[in-house]
């Protein structure tokens, strides 16, 4: 509510961690939190830091009841997790968004469908991400394709260190932007050693 009341066009919910939920559990969280936000909201379904999926049932009853939620991102590596929500929902629910939360997976979401991606990549190359918007828009698939490539080469970004957020940090510092290379804790920064082993992997991604 203090995001929405500063302007926010709207928030993004993610579930409880650790509990292990049942669908009743999260529907019945989301519930109460919908009930209580005075503005629009997405759900935010990430299995593999929550331990449970939000499943698409649980997303229909909350939509029967509650007006502001407006989309969900569905970070699965699997694209097809999020077309069964295009498939499932917006029959029913026109307006709702879909969202990836993978970049290599907003070509074939959008293409079935889906409102497109809340990634991470855009951080690093936001002109990148925005000429795919672009290109979707027109339908201009010869430069859908240029992109998509781009984008599966980047996506080492979320593999080549684990959280990947300091190595995007580091990126963005050794680019010319001033940015702090320090993370919330418990994300430490990366040490000298650490850049040192991962010099081929900024040679590949960003030293060009």
């Amino acid at each position: 509510n203090f995001a929405l009341k500063k302007g926010a066009d709207a928030v993004i919910i993610v579930g409880p961690y650790y509990s292990a939920c049942s669908q009743e559990d999260v529907y019945n969280y989301f519930d109460d939190i919908l009930g209580h936000i005075s503005g629009n909201v997405y759900l935010y379904n990430y299995q593999d830091r929550t331990g449970y999926d939000i499943s698409v049932n649980t997303v229909l009853r909350l939509l029967e009841k509650h007006k502001n939620l407006i989309g969900i991102k569905d970070t699965h590596p699997v694209s097809r997790h999020s077309q069964k929500y295009i498939n499932e929902i917006l029959p029913l629910y026109p307006s709702f968004a879909v969202y990836t939360g993978y970049d290599t997976n907003c070509v074939p979401v959008v293409i079935s469908g889906g409102a497109g991606c809340i990634g991470a990549l855009s951080n690093v190359y936001p002109k990148l991400c925005h000429d795919l918007v672009v290109a979707l828009n027109e339908g201009n698939f010869n430069k859908i394709v240029e992109i998509q490539q781009k984008i599966d080469t980047y996506a080492l970004f979320y593999e080549a260190y684990t959280p990947f957020n300091p190595l995007m940090k580091w990126a963005l510092r050794e680019m010319g932007y001033s940015i702090k290379e320090n993370c919330r804790v418990p994300i430490s920064k990366l040490t000298d050693s650490v850049k040192s082993d991962l010099d081929m992997v900024a040679k590949r991604l960003w030293r060009k």
